[in-house]
């Protein structure tokens, strides 16, 4: 994700931003991690992993139902169906892919 915000200004902001992520994607805040932020200027790049409510679910649940939740959260980015306060400035989807989780 890439925002129109410096990164000093959004590193104080950083957990306030994944709450508004995981309301607009409808998921649980707990599911929203940092993985990597770098910043130039006035442009900040986010790198988010957006975890399973329950990795062991996830072993023992379809790969059909995890590719399922995962376009409806990626149809919610794209679509810019996440909406934040405009403190954050504007934001883009830079890349998207789905992994299953490591472990």
């Amino acid at each position: 994700m890439s925002l129109s915000m410096n990164v000093s200004d959004l590193v104080p902001h950083i957990s306030e931003l994944a709450v508004l992520i995981a309301r607009d994607l409808d998921v649980n805040v707990s599911q929203v991690k940092v993985m990597n932020f770098e910043g130039e200027g006035n442009i900040s790049l986010i790198k988010w992993g957006i975890l399973p409510s329950n990795p062991s679910g996830f072993i023992s649940g379809t790969a059909a139902m995890f590719m399922a939740h995962s376009q409806g959260i990626i149809s919610r980015l794209t679509e810019h169906r996440v909406h934040l306060p405009e403190n954050f400035g504007s934001y883009k989807l830079v890349e998207w892919k789905v992994e299953p989780p490591s472990g």
